[in-house]
């Protein structure tokens, strides 16, 4: 059994409204030999003894907080795996490249990625290791970003952890599309979600109807 902590590196408000830490959740715990538990900044310092700790990249101003994090978790957890993924990873790496062991470098979703890196496996497509590959910005245009050619309601979370405290309160996250058609080349979300995708209607009315219950009290 691998025992895996999946950070948000910000307050548990942003984090349990960030749809990424749930499809990581789902994702994970799929798994009958991986055990994924969330934790947020109020409650990270009690991550120990774990196998991987994967924390999300959302936003750049977080780096101070991740930095801090890391740096207290690898003395409790001395076997762990750090593993970067997210927007800012997919972006660029770079600036955290001396922290994590390995960043993915695109979307999950219709892939073993994260399964084949928490088990050691190595020279994955898509993933970039620092300490192998190199801390340039050549080494790390070398990685392929990966990504799933369409939007399934496999990888899902059709169940969700809501909490009235959570920026959006008691919702149910719901993702329609991704990326964006529009080619600004001054937009993250066009360069690192290209070519954008939707989802197909009957998927999002079958999400709406199935998400609905899990919100109710």
């Amino acid at each position: 059994m691998k025992n895996l902590a999946l950070i948000y590196p910000n307050k548990f408000k942003g984090g349990i409204s960030c749809l990424a830490m749930h499809v990581l959740y789902h994702h994970l715990n799929k798994y009958k030999d991986i055990r994924c538990d969330m934790y947020f900044l109020e409650n990270y310092s009690q991550i120990k003894n774990k196998d991987a700790i994967i924390i999300t990249l959302q936003y750049e101003n977080d780096y101070f907080n991740i930095v801090k994090i890391i740096e207290k978790l690898r003395i409790n957890n001395p076997k762990a795996i750090f593993i970067g993924g997210g927007p800012c990873s997919i972006a660029n790496p770079l600036p955290l490249s001396n922290f994590f062991d390995a960043f993915v470098i695109g979307e999950i979703e219709d892939s073993s990625i994260m399964y084949d890196l928490i088990n050691g496996e190595r020279n994955l497509r898509g993933v970039y290791y620092p300490e192998y590959h190199g801390r340039n910005r050549e080494d790390f245009k070398k990685i392929k970003r990966i990504y799933p050619k369409k939007l399934s309601i496999e990888d899902y979370p059709i169940v969700q952890f809501t909490h009235p405290s959570g920026a959006y309160g008691k919702a149910f996250l719901l993702e329609i599309g991704r990326g964006c058609p529009r080619r600004c080349k001054f937009c993250m979300a066009k360069n690192i979600y290209y070519p954008p995708r939707f989802r197909k209607l009957e998927d999002l009315t079958y999400l709406v109807d199935e998400g609905y219950y899990t919100i109710l009290p």
